[in-house]
């Protein structure tokens, strides 16, 4: 007899109907009572298992031999992520797989398993059956975690393909992959679907989803990768990954690169005909030390409730998230896994006011993970109008850095906040290491060839912004990347422009109050009242307001962190724009556009006049 326990007094009447239902649909299944979730720790995983601690410490040798193994077969490729992997392993009728999605008649919600990727925690899910070791669904979600991290997309067929190929290459070891003798069965059998079809489907298609269809998909998948990688075209697949990754149409890439659809199938077909099924070769041991050093734990109730609540969220079912995350909080309101998980759900709801709460509970414990304080202090920075914010901002990056010293977001954001605060040898010690950590963020190149032309480097922002324009692959990447070269260009000639003017300012004052018994006397350099070059400053905070009162003339008020700033331009036509919100400045009217932005202005402030200033140029960003 199957067993459900709902809780959740405090909760809104129709959450009680949802648990309701869902426990009567366990409990006329049978379900067998769940078993306690064991947690074990290893170098790079973290093992979520209902098979007790053995099961758990051989399955956290089994992922670091795996990653190993894949480190090895792709030398060129990342093997794992920034973040953290967590790979569930739970009975077959675990209720969380149950859960998953909701059923629905025809449709595959999970096979054996899957891989679910994230903003910073990433799920491989293994259902765990009798006489299965799951080394085999290891290895073929894990290389869904390698394609992932490594290319922008990958066409769905080629992905299942090379999972199936090299779950197979792993478990033989030496030896060549094995040949599944049930692919080679059911595609001796079935009508094959059409290539078209075959290369076109997408996680929404029939053939992918529907249970009728979605073993015949993998088995195909699978017989084009084997056919392509052991028939001397291996380059072939890799050479279309590449292509697809720096932006080439997907159509044209297959076209070159595999040639003809109707001769493709033909040969695939002969190849499989040719297949010879020889026995699974023994599964490979693992080489680590004795898994018995990995740390392991036994979950409490209420941690068990956050982590099936964070799983939920990530697999897109959130009222079952937000259901069971309550649980978890009911049981422990302190608990920060629970309260990070509901900020993340309060933002994939787009309630920002609630997920910035749920985040600074988080961030108040202990055991707070280094997402919770990176997103309180990215909500702090955002409110930011004063340096005491920013500090405060600064202090949970901090404490996310020390959870996480490689959080690239953690270290463009403290570069954000140290450009702002005009600490320009900071920013770009953390702007650097953002690169160095994310190289394929166009963001990280851009904001740091922007920091490298606050410091005056020129050549260096220069280069930087055409190496991010060289390597971006989208429209809105070159745009961007274009946008800030422009930029660049027109804030050198200004720069040019102003000190022109300044130079001729500085000799028309020095001829009215030249002596004229010494009328060829030198002309004086631009400077202020005390003889100090004119300098020049940085403000930044929100455009209350803009007028532009005459034909080029611009007016604005900056809501600044040393206060209000009057700010002008005499000819606003001229003024470098850049905003990194857009790919483009194209039908940019400062005059309209401006207002309600997050600025950093570059000026000259008026000498004898506090808060107003003559504007060098505007940069416009998302609040930090």
């Amino acid at each position: 007899m199957g067993v459900c326990v709902c809780v959740g007094v405090g909760h809104l009447i129709w959450r009680h109907t949802v648990r309701f239902l869902l426990c009567a649909v366990f409990l006329q299944s049978a379900t067998p009572v769940e078993r306690p979730w064991t947690e074990v720790r290893s170098p790079h995983f973290r093992i979520v298992t209902d098979g007790g601690e053995s099961a758990g410490q051989a399955l956290a040798a089994r992922a670091e031999q795996t990653r190993e193994f894949f480190a090895a077969a792709f030398p060129q490729l990342r093997p794992d992520l920034h973040g953290e992997v967590v790979i569930l392993a739970l009975d077959e009728n675990a209720a969380l797989w149950r859960m998953r999605l909701g059923e629905q008649a025809g449709h595959v919600r999970l096979g054996n398993g899957l891989y679910q990727g994230g903003e910073y925690r990433h799920y491989i899910g293994i259902r765990q059956r009798p006489g299965h070791s799951g080394a085999e669904v290891l290895s073929h979600e894990y290389f869904h975690l390698i394609a992932a991290i490594n290319f922008r997309s990958v066409p769905l067929w080629l992905n299942e393909g090379l999972a199936s190929f090299y779950s197979g290459a792993f478990l033989a070891g030496n030896a060549p992959p094995p040949v599944p003798p049930t692919y080679v069965e059911l595609l001796k059998r079935r009508e094959w679907i059409p290539l078209p079809e075959l290369f076109s489907a997408d996680k929404h298609s029939r053939h992918y989803v529907e249970a009728a269809s979605a073993p015949l998909f993998y088995a195909q998948s699978w017989a084009v990768t084997h056919y392509l990688l052991t028939g001397g075209r291996a380059t072939s697949v890799w050479q279309l990954l590449r292509r697809i990754d720096e932006g080439a149409s997907y159509a044209t890439a297959l076209q070159e690169e595999l040639g003809g659809v109707a001769e493709l199938e033909s040969s695939v077909k002969r190849h499989v005909s040719a297949l010879a099924i020889a026995p699974l070769a023994p599964q490979k041991k693992a080489g680590l030390a004795s898994p018995s050093v990995y740390p392991s734990q036994l979950l409490a109730a209420s941690e068990v409730a956050a982590i099936r609540g964070d799983f939920l969220l990530h697999v897109g079912n959130l009222t079952a998230a937000e259901n069971a995350l309550g649980d978890s909080l009911q049981g422990d309101p302190n608990l920060a896994a629970a309260n990070e998980s509901m900020g993340l759900l309060s933002m994939k709801r787009k309630e920002p006011a609630e997920a910035a709460k749920w985040f600074a509970r988080a961030a108040g414990q202990p055991s707070a993970g280094p997402l919770a304080h990176y997103y309180h202090a990215e909500f702090i920075a955002a409110e930011a109008k004063d340096s005491a914010a920013l500090e405060a901002a600064e202090a949970q990056l901090v404490r996310t850095l020390d959870r996480d010293s490689n959080f690239a977001r953690a270290h463009a954001a403290l570069a954000g906040i140290f450009l702002l605060r005009g600490d320009l040898d900071r920013a770009l010690e953390f702007a650097e290491r953002a690169v160095e950590l994310e190289p394929r963020d166009l963001a990280y190149q851009l904001d740091l060839a922007r920091i490298m032309a606050r410091r005056g480097d020129m050549q260096s922002a220069t280069r930087t912004a055409e190496l991010a324009l060289h390597n971006s692959r989208t429209a809105s990447e070159r745009g961007r990347a274009e946008n800030l070269l422009q930029y660049f260009d027109q804030s050198q000639q200004a720069q040019i422009d102003v000190q022109r003017f300044d130079r001729e300012l500085a000799e028309h004052k020095a001829r009215r109050s030249q002596p004229a018994s010494d009328p060829s006397g030198p002309a004086r350099s631009p400077q202020d009242e005390s003889g100090a070059p004119r300098a020049q400053a940085y403000a930044w905070g929100t455009i209350k307001s803009v007028t532009c009162a005459t034909a080029k003339g611009l007016q604005l008020t900056l809501d600044s962190q040393e206060g209000p700033l009057h700010l002008r331009a005499r000819n606003y036509t001229v003024v470098p724009y850049y905003d990194a919100r857009a790919a483009t400045t194209k039908g940019f009217d400062p005059c309209r556009s401006l207002t309600g932005t997050f600025a950093g202005i570059m000026l000259r402030p008026t000498p004898g006049a506090a808060h107003q200033g003559e504007i060098l140029s505007i940069e416009i960003h998302a609040k930090p």
